[in-house]
């Protein structure tokens, strides 16, 4: 994938992650509980440093109740 392409989906993830987790009211401590994701590593996915896994991906769906 085209690296412009690979920033901007990832800039866009990463303002979707944050806006689910604002949407509910939690904190990144709330998320992690409940996710099982480091704090560190959510705040690092919600400003795009770092791409999430699919296992990331997963436990924060299931945090949120989403497919």
């Amino acid at each position: 994938m085209n690296e412009l392409l690979s920033d901007s989906f990832d800039l866009r993830l990463a303002a979707r992650l944050r806006a689910l987790r604002q949407a509910r009211g939690w904190s990144l401590d709330r998320l992690a509980d409940l996710s099982g994701v480091s704090r560190a590593t959510l705040s690092r996915l919600e400003t795009g440093e770092v791409s999430g896994t699919a296992s990331v991906l997963n436990r924060l769906c299931a945090a949120h109740g989403l497919t």
